[in-house]
């Protein structure tokens, strides 16, 4: 599953591609009998992984 990510795009367009990330990753025939899914940021400091964590907070909250 391939989902473009904007990096040098605004916040709206990060979000757009998150959110479609997670919906095809949702969706997809293999993940039909998931009930939870973690996602858990790993990498070097300044990658980003607080701001993806936020970020990811922020928009499943607007989904529920």
């Amino acid at each position: 599953m391939s989902v473009s990510v904007p990096f040098g795009g605004n916040e709206t367009e990060i979000e757009a591609a998150l959110v479609k990330f997670v919906d095809q990753l949702c969706y997809s025939k293999e993940m039909r009998k998931v009930r939870n899914l973690f996602i858990v940021p790993v990498g070097l400091p300044g990658m980003g992984k607080s701001t993806f964590s936020k970020n990811l907070k922020r928009t499943t909250s607007k989904l529920s």
